[in-house]
């Protein structure tokens, strides 16, 4: 019967008939007869779950993309009423991306956090031109989610600071810092007519930088150089 014992400096199984690691070439002992246990195989269920967000995913896509035909369709068949179908696919698009993107996604928390707040603040200002502009996309709501978000940042780093564990959300807060300061210009414009949010959410990001590279130094270099690759 095929027995593996585990490599005590990589952690991979290997049989007990050889001597040594063929991955990582260390000296390997012979286990004694009650030690030997029976190979391991990859989960089955973990395979059915992932087929089944596929098959899933399938459905999701082919759902929206009918929906999407129908309503390009019906407006041009009805283009008296007006082209209402530009305020109906950005809201079916960022469907489409909750469900497929985060929902059925495994992974990249972050990623598919900051994914989901750009994804959410296009369609509010998209419904904002829609409505006639008034700024109030820019002005309150987009500025909210980036304080909100970097908040849950915050409250993480704190007890990653706490515990002395890694952070893991430098990525996402400089994201969002960046994105904040990236909509300070528009304040001294028409585009932003209420500036108060939006230097509040740049002023916490950079707040949480600072902290970052105080408290988090060198774990913040080492993801700035992993990134930029300086």
């Amino acid at each position: 019967m095929f027995t593996t014992q585990v490599c005590p400096q990589c952690q991979s199984d290997i049989d007990t008939a050889l001597a040594r690691c063929p991955i990582c070439g260390n000296a390997l002992t012979v286990p004694s007869a009650e030690n030997q246990s029976p190979p391991t195989y990859p989960s089955y269920l973990a395979f059915v779950r992932k087929q089944r967000r596929r098959q899933i995913r399938k459905i999701a896509n082919l759902t929206f993309a009918t929906a999407a035909v129908a309503v390009v369709a019906a407006n041009s068949l009805a283009s008296e009423d007006g082209w209402w179908m530009l305020t109906v696919l950005p809201i079916l698009a960022y469907a489409w991306l909750t469900i497929g993107d985060t929902v059925l996604s495994r992974g990249r928390t972050g990623f598919r956090l900051v994914l989901q707040i750009l994804a959410l603040s296009l369609l509010l200002v998209v419904l904002d031109i829609r409505t006639g502009w008034s700024g109030w996309s820019l002005a309150y709501i987009v500025p909210s989610l980036l304080i909100v978000a970097l908040l849950a940042a915050a409250v993480t780093l704190g007890y990653r600071l706490r515990t002395r564990g890694p952070a893991g959300v430098f990525g996402f807060i400089v994201t969002l810092t960046i994105g904040a300061i990236a909509l300070v210009p528009l304040c001294f414009t028409w585009v932003i007519p209420y500036p108060w949010l939006v230097i509040a959410a740049a002023l916490l990001g950079l707040s949480l930088t600072l902290g970052m590279i105080i408290f988090f130094r060198k774990e913040f270099v080492q993801y700035l150089r992993s990134q930029w690759h300086f």
